[in-house]
């Protein structure tokens, strides 16, 4: 298992740059007509814990 996991990791290594590139041009593309655009990403399962936690902590009780 380690054996096939040890290339995959060097050719990850190797080729950051262009896996960077993919992953901001994904990024900027799906946040590309939001008006808060990446802060979004993050924001909104900041704000799903927080209805979780007001849901299930205080208005059922949950311990």
């Amino acid at each position: 298992m380690l054996r096939r996991l040890l290339p995959f990791a060097s050719d990850l290594w190797i080729h950051r740059e262009l896996l960077w590139q993919f992953t901001l041009r994904n990024v900027e593309l799906r946040h590309k007509g939001s008006h808060l655009g990446l802060i979004w990403s993050f924001l909104n399962p900041l704000l799903m814990l927080g209805l979780y936690v007001l849901v299930f902590g205080y208005i059922f009780n949950g311990s």
